[in-house]
């Protein structure tokens, strides 16, 4: 449930900061504006929530396996879940330029 979301601060946020902030270093055409509308991070959607959905869905279909690794599963679900809340508190607060909720 957790490892692609651990993944994904450094692939969304840090990863292409550091690639626009080399870009512009090195190419001194870009000043001002476009430097700045570089700079700026991406839009954030919704399609996280389906990913969520879709984590629910298994946790309630391993119901009809036999197992016993229920609760440390659903333990793990929800760390997860609390995880990506805090993360997407950060990003809609401190990360992004605007939201698109459609």
């Amino acid at each position: 449930f957790l490892i692609p979301f651990l993944i994904e601060p450094v692939v969304t946020i840090y990863a292409p900061y550091k690639m626009m902030l080399m870009i512009i270093r090195t190419q001194p055409s870009f000043t001002g504006f476009m430097a700045e509308n570089l700079m700026g991070s991406l839009v954030f959607d919704l399609s996280r929530y389906a990913d969520l959905l879709l984590d629910v869905m298994i946790a309630v279909l391993i119901f009809f396996f036999p197992g016993g690794f229920n609760i440390q599963m659903f333990v793990g679900m929800a760390l997860s879940h609390v995880y990506i809340y805090a993360f997407d508190h950060y990003r809609v607060l401190r990360s992004i330029m605007s939201c698109n909720y459609t």
